[in-house]
């Protein structure tokens, strides 16, 4: 089951700028002989590319393959103790990365672009 293409630009827009700074852990459990398993799967392959996983490397990723039929989930716990579960059964790729991103946004601390500029010499120009 694939997506249309205005479902994959949304997914491709909101992935150039996601974000892990303000997660602690993410949880996949699905069991994937479930009919409607194909949206949680395609997102623990988003989600686990190496530069998604590279804006934060603290973040635990724990993938949970059961066999029991069991729904979908998708856990989520940021630095703040707070958490969010999504429930994939029914959703859209689209709807979770949108939800998930805003989330993310809403969570990641903020950084101090003073200390940024420490260190760094200005540039003399050049005649």
């Amino acid at each position: 089951m694939a997506y249309n293409y205005a479902a994959q630009k949304l997914v491709s827009s909101l992935l150039k700028s996601l974000t892990l700074k303000g997660v602690k852990k993410m949880t996949f459990r699905f069991d994937p002989y479930h009919p409607k398993v194909f949206s949680i799967r395609e997102l623990l392959f988003i989600t686990n590319s190496p530069r998604i996983l590279e804006t934060n490397l603290n973040c635990d990723v724990k993938v949970d393959v059961k066999s029991d039929r069991s729904e979908p989930v998708f856990d989520v716990e940021f630095i703040d103790d707070s958490k969010a579960v999504f429930k994939t059964e029914n959703l859209l790729i689209e709807d979770i990365m949108t939800r998930f991103h805003r989330l993310c946004e809403e969570k990641c601390p903020e950084q101090d672009d003073s200390l940024l500029d420490m260190g760094k010499k200005p540039m003399k120009r050049k005649r």
